[in-house]
């Protein structure tokens, strides 16, 4: 199975299905992943297992890097720092090849797609990676909505229009993003029905 973002090949010929293997995972650890909230600091490693983790997925057993994957991701936040956007891919793609439930490349891919303005990826690969890891959505749609907000601050409606078009106001994930840029929409059509409502009588009377 290939996937690609950016031009960015990733084969995955031991993996039948990187979703799969998600799974298998995460019902392979069991209850420490339930139990186990995001972390404050998204950039840090932190094993859950041993670095060695057989997983059966089609009948194949796995053994999933977690080392290798974490000197991975760590690389790959540092081409993000830098605003490499394909070094940064290329890095976050190759630890889950290494690692599936490395939650921290997980994020850092889906938030090097929005950050190189590849909206329309990000908010995808967030989907479908939500059953598994539904933290890395939940910054997503913060991200979103501080953008939002940002824009709508400095009275530029318009591209917080364009930034949510791919972003669905039925997800809650970004239902706040959408109700900022509703809410100042609103607002600016009253006050500019008060204005044309102020200034009718003046224009009649000056007839």
């Amino acid at each position: 199975m290939a996937l690609k973002f950016k031009n960015i090949p990733l084969t995955m010929n031991k993996m039948p299905s990187l979703t799969g293997l998600l799974v298998a995972f995460f019902l392979f650890i069991g209850g420490a992943m339930a139990q186990a909230g995001p972390t404050p600091n998204v950039r840090e490693y932190r094993p859950l297992m041993a670095k060695a983790v057989k997983i059966e997925v089609s009948g194949k057993a796995v053994v999933t890097d977690q080392k290798g994957a974490a000197a991975l991701t760590s690389a790959g936040w540092k081409h993000f720092d830098a605003k490499e956007w394909d070094k940064a891919i290329d890095q976050f793609l190759s630890a889950l090849e290494k690692d599936p439930a490395d939650h921290s490349a997980g994020e850092g891919l889906v938030m090097t797609l929005y950050r190189s303005e590849d909206y329309a990826s990000a908010a995808r690969l967030g989907e479908e990676i939500a059953p598994i890891m539904p933290g890395v959505k939940e910054v997503l749609g913060r991200t979103v909505t501080a953008e939002v907000r940002h824009l709508v601050n400095r009275e530029e409606k318009e591209a917080a229009g364009k930034l949510l078009a791919h972003f669905p106001a039925t997800d809650i994930a970004y239902r706040e993003a959408h109700g900022l840029l509703d809410g100042a929409s609103a607002i600016e059509t009253a006050l500019r029905q008060g204005a044309d409502e102020m200034t009718e009588p003046d224009t009649l009377a000056g007839n």
